[in-house]
């Protein structure tokens, strides 16, 4: 419960949507593992609740992206499948090489916390405590 209540105090949850995960814990709370890593918690959420969470988390990361603004303000339930199924958290070890030169792109990464080392034409690698989106 402690490592759950640290999850939630780590993202930027709205009240609401605060409320309702907490009505789901009260109801099905017993068939979490209290030690358990939070991602096991995500997956026993009903796929609307978790979309609404994916959605409120990784929102704010895309809208830093002009592309992905644009599509905010024009296509919310495009950007809203974006954040649910092709957005998602990556923590690499520090001194990870992420891609390099010749890789496919066949992704986009956001740095959210910590930093990123990108050197053109050679290789992009992770510095100790960074936090990165990546959307495939």
């Amino acid at each position: 419960r402690q490592q759950l209540h640290q999850f939630l105090e780590s993202k930027t949850i709205s009240s609401r949507l605060l409320v309702r995960l907490k009505r789901f814990i009260s109801v099905h709370g017993s068939k979490v593992n209290r030690k358990a890593q939070h991602s096991a918690f995500l997956d026993m959420l009903p796929e609307t609740l978790l979309m609404d969470v994916h959605v409120e988390v990784r929102m704010p990361i895309l809208a830093s992206h002009s592309f992905f603004a644009d599509i905010i303000d024009h296509h919310k339930r495009t950007a809203a499948s974006v954040c649910h199924i092709a957005a998602r958290e990556v923590t690499p070890v520090a001194g990870d090489i992420i891609f390099q030169e010749g890789d496919d792109a066949s992704c986009m990464y956001f740095v959210v916390d910590g930093v990123m080392q990108y050197t053109l034409r050679s290789t992009c690698k992770i510095h100790g405590g960074t936090t990165v989106e990546e959307v495939p």
